[in-house]
C-alpha cells in the first residue's frame, strides 16, 4: 500500500505503525509475508525505515481492529495522538507530542492540520465527522512547513479514502456495540463503466447510544445519529493523464450533555434545588443532572459537511504536474443548556455556515535523479458565517438577567509558493531543503445586538454596532533535513523546520473589538533513528525532539464561552518504538509504542492543558491459520496516559488522573472474504476526566468535566469480495 502523493512528497520516507500486522496465509502449508507499507519518498519508492520524519499510518485493517468508525476514534489507532470534542458542540482538538489545538472557538483553525485526499480542511469540527472507506489515514508529528504548508505548526493528518479500482469489488459489514446498544453499517461498491472509467460508491450509518445518565430527562447522553456517503470516479484515458473526482456528504444528529459537575459549591445546590431538582451530585459517576425547556436533553445539534475534490496528474515525459481542485461546505445548529443545571438559567443558540475551496498545482521532477525537486503554488478561499445567541436568567442581588445575539462574518484569502529539493551527497548521505512564502487576508465583520436588557448585556456581553477588522500577514517557512544510512539496517537523521499557523479574529470575546489574536510561529528540531534487521524480526525506532512556539494560539473554556490568547510554549520529548516478530512463532508481533514530552508554557513553566508526561501502547497480535479456509486473529493491548491538567491555569479545575486501559479482540477471516471480530476496549471500564472546565456565572469551587467512554463490546461482521 502506498500513501497518498501529498504525503509521498513531504516526506523523506515515513515510519509504520506499531500495529501492523502480517498478512494472512492463503492456506495452512503457505509461508506468511509480512505486509509491509510502502512509502514514494518524493516519488521513489521505499520501505517504512527510510523515514526522516515521525510518521504513523493506521491502516483498514488496525481501524477496523479498534472499531474506528470516527476521525474522534483515530487515538485508539495512533497513540499518542489525542482528540477531544467540546461538551456543547463538535468543535473538537487535536495534540501530538502535547502540543496542538483545543476544541472550542469556530473560527479557530487547528495547529495539527487536517487533510482529505490532500485537501486541507479548515474547520475542527470536521475532526467529529464519519471515518469510512478509508485506505489509510497518515499522522505527521512535529512542525510542517515546505510542501504541507497550510496551518500545520505542530502537525498534520490525512485521511486517504479508497479509489475506484479495474475490477468489480464489494465490501459489507454491520456491527453491534453491546454495552451502549450501537449499530453501526457500512459498505461500499467498485463498478467498471469501461476500460477507462471506474466509479466506487460507499457510505455509513451509525446509531450511537451516549454513556452519561441523565437522571431528570431519563435519557443518555451524548447519543449520536451519523449518515455519510461518498461517489468516486476514476478516469484514466491514456498512460500520461488520469483524473480522480470524490464527492461525500454527511450529516450528524446529536443529543445529551455529557458533562457532569464534579465539585459544587451551595450556590450550585441551591439553583439545582430552585429548578425542582434537589437531587445534585456532585460524584464522578457518568450521571448527571442537565435540562432545559426549549432543549430537553439539554444539548442538540443538526449538523451537515459536504465536500468534493478533482485530481488530475500528467506525465510529462520524465517530469509530473499535479492539480488539486478542493471544495467544502459546512453547516450547524446547535441549542444548549449550558448552565449545565436542572432549570433554565442560561441558554444558548448557535448556527454555523462555512465555505472552503482551494487550488494548487505542483510539478515533480524526476524521482531517479541524484537532485530532486517539487514546486507548487497554493491558493484558498474561505467564509464563515456564525452567529450566537445566550440568555441569561440567574437569580440573586442583583440578578444577571438578559439576552445578546453577536454576529460574525469573516472571509479569508490566502495564497503561496513553495518549493523542496533534495540532492544526494553520496549514495548514503542526503540533504534536503524547503521554503514556503505564503500572504493571507482575512476580514471579519461583527455586530452585537441586546435581545432582552439585563445585566448581562451591560457587563458581560455589550452592544456593538456592525463594524469591521483586517488583518494581512506574509510568512517565509522552511526546513532542513539530513539524513544518513549508516548501514543496511540504520538510518539516522536530524532536521529543523519552522511552520506558521495565521492569527485571526475570536468569535466568543466579550469586547468584540479585541477578538483579534496574533499568528502562530513553531520551530521543531528532531533527531532521528530508524533501524530494522534484514529479516524484519526486529524494529527499533526512535525520535528525540525540541519545539519552541512563539505565540501560542491558547484556547481556553471559562464555561461561558472559549477564549483566545497568545503565549509561549516549548516542549522537549523522544518517541520510541519497539516491534519484535519472533520466527520461532510465525504470525506473532509484539510492539511497545510510547511518547515521552515535557510540555510547559513557556512564561509561567507550568503544565500546559491536555498534554501528558507519558503516553503510549503496548501490543500483541497473533495470526494463523485455524482450520482450512479459515484464519484466526487475536490482539490484545495495553493504552496509557498519564495525568494531566486542563486549563492554562492549573489550580482552575482539578487535574485529571493519569489512566491505563486494557482491550482485546479477536477474529475469523474466511479466504471467501467473510469475517467475524469481536473487540472489547476499556475492558476494566477504566475512567478519568477527559474535558474539565468551571461552571459558568457561580462562585470558584463548582468544576465540571466529561468522562471516558466506558468498556464497550463490539460484534462485527463482514463480507468482501
Amino acid at each position: 500500500m502506498k500513501l497518498s502523493p501529498l504525503f509521498a512528497l513531504l516526506m523523506s520516507a515515513a515510519s509504520t505503525t506499531a500495529l501492523q500486522s502480517t498478512a494472512l496465509a492463503q492456506d495452512a502449508g503457505e509461508e506468511k509475508v509480512l505486509d509491509e507499507v510502502v512509502v514514494t519518498a518524493q516519488l521513489r519508492e521505499g520501505t517504512v525505515q527510510d523515514a526522516a520524519v515521525s510518521v504513523d499510518v493506521a491502516t483498514p485493517e488496525i481501524l477496523a481492529r479498534v472499531g474506528a468508525t470516527s476521525l474522534l476514534d483515530l487515538s485508539r489507532a495512533v497513540p499518542g495522538l489525542i482528540l477531544q470534542k467540546a461538551p456543547s458542540s463538535s468543535s473538537s482538538g487535536i495534540t501530538l507530542r502535547g502540543l496542538g489545538s483545543s476544541p472550542g472557538v469556530a473560527s479557530f483553525e487547528s495547529s495539527v492540520g487536517l487533510f482529505v485526499n490532500g485537501a486541507y480542511v479548515p474547520r475542527t469540527r470536521e475532526f467529529a465527522t464519519s471515518m469510512f472507506d478509508v485506505e489509510s489515514v497518515e499522522v505527521i508529528r512535529g512542525t510542517q512547513a515546505s510542501l504541507l504548508g497550510k496551518n500545520t505548526s505542530l502537525g498534520a493528518v490525512n485521511v486517504v479514502t479508497r479509489k475506484p479500482g479495474n475490477d468489480l469489488a464489494f465490501n459489507a459489514s454491520l456491527a453491534h456495540e453491546f454495552e451502549l446498544e450501537s449499530w453501526i453499517a457500512n459498505g461500499g461498491l467498485t463498478v467498471p463503466l469501461s476500460s477507462t472509467l471506474s466509479m466506487r460508491v460507499a457510505g455509513q450509518y451509525e446509531n450511537l447510544g451516549g454513556w452519561v445518565d441523565n437522571t431528570v430527562t431519563g435519557e443518555e447522553a451524548e447519543a449520536i445519529e451519523r449518515k455519510a456517503g461518498r461517489i468516486s470516479f476514476s478516469w484514466a484515458p491514456t498512460s500520461q493523464f488520469d483524473a480522480t473526482f470524490i464527492y461525500e456528504t454527511q450529516s450528524s444528529d446529536s443529543s445529551g450533555m455529557p458533562s457532569e459537575f464534579i465539585s459544587a459549591t451551595p450556590e450550585a445546590y441551591g439553583l439545582s434545588a430552585l429548578a425542582g431538582y434537589p437531587g445534585l451530585e456532585a460524584d464522578f459517576d457518568r450521571v448527571n443532572q442537565s435540562s432545559d425547556s426549549l432543549v430537553g436533553n439539554a444539548f442538540n445539534e443538526d449538523s451537515s459537511v459536504d465536500r468534493a475534490s478533482l485530481s488530475l496528474d500528467w506525465n510529462l515525459g520524465d517530469y509530473t504536474l499535479k492539480s488539486q481542485t478542493a471544495w467544502s461546505q459546512s453547516e450547524s445548529l446547535a441549542l444548549a443548556g449550558t448552565d449545565f443545571l436542572p432549570g433554565d438559567y442560561l441558554h444558548q443558540v448557535t448556527e454555523l455556515d462555512a465555505e472552503a475551496i482551494s487550488q494548487e498545482f505542483r510539478l515533480i521532477s524526476p524521482s531517479a535523479d541524484r537532485f530532486r525537486y517539487v514546486l507548487g503554488v497554493f491558493a484558498t478561499s474561505n467564509e464563515l458565517w456564525h452567529t450566537n445567541m445566550v440568555s441569561t436568567n440567574y437569580p440573586g442581588t442583583p440578578p444577571v438577567t438578559g439576552a445578546t445575539i453577536t454576529y460574525f462574518d469573516q472571509s479569508t484569502e490566502a495564497w503561496s509558493l513553495f518549493g523542496q529539493a533534495d540532492y544526494d551527497l553520496t549514495d548514503r548521505l542526503t540533504v534536503s531543503g524547503g521554503l514556503r512564502y505564503t500572504s493571507e487576508d482575512k476580514e471579519v465583520d461583527l455586530a452585537r445586538d441586546t435581545l432582552v436588557p439585563g445585566l448581562y448585556p451591560v457587563l458581560l456581553s455589550p452592544p456593538y454596532e456592525p463594524f469591521t477588522l483586517s488583518r494581512s500577514e506574509s510568512v517565509t517557512d522552511g526546513l532542513i533535513n539530513l539524513s544518513y544510512q549508516v548501514t543496511e539496517d540504520l538510518k539516522v537523521y536530524i532536521s529543523w523546520a519552522q511552520g506558521t499557523k495565521s492569527g485571526g479574529f475570536a468569535n466568543s470575546a466579550t469586547l468584540l473589538d479585541e477578538s483579534e489574536y496574533e499568528a502562530e510561529v513553531a520551530q521543531t528540531t528532531e533527531l532521528g533513528l530508524r533501524y530494522q534487521t534484514a529479516d524484519r524480526q526486529w524494529t527499533a525506532n526512535a525520535t528525540v525532539f525540541s519545539t519552541e512556539v512563539e505565540d501560542y494560539q491558547l484556547v481556553t473554556f471559562t464555561g461561558l464561552q472559549f477564549a483566545i490568547a497568545n503565549t509561549d510554549l516549548e516542549a522537549v520529548g523522544v518517541e520510541s518504538e519497539l516491534t519484535w516478530r519472533p520466527n520461532a512463532v510465525e504470525g506473532l508481533e509484539l510492539s511497545w509504542k510510547n511518547t515521552y514530552s515535557d510540555a510547559k508554557d513557556a512564561i509561567t513553566g507550568a503544565d500546559i492543558p491536555r498534554a501528558p508526561l507519558w503516553s503510549g501502547s503496548v501490543v500483541a497480535a497473533y495470526e494463523r491459520p485455524l482450520f482450512e479456509g479459515w484464519d484466526i486473529s487475536l490482539d490484545g493491548s495495553v493504552d496509557y496516559e498519564s495525568s494531566q491538567t486542563h486549563q492554562q491555569n492549573p489550580n482552575a479545575v482539578p487535574r485529571a488522573d493519569g489512566i491505563t486501559m486494557l482491550n482485546a479482540g479477536i477474529g475469523l477471516i474466511s479466504e471467501n472474504g467473510f469475517s467475524v471480530r469481536l473487540i472489547g476496549r476499556n475492558l476494566t471500564d477504566e475512567n478519568r476526566y477527559t474535558f474539565v472546565f468551571p461552571a459558568p456565572f457561580i462562585p470558584s469551587g463548582n468544576a465540571l468535566a466529561s468522562s471516558e467512554r466506558p468498556r464497550t463490546l463490539q460484534l462485527q461482521l463482514g463480507y468482501s469480495y
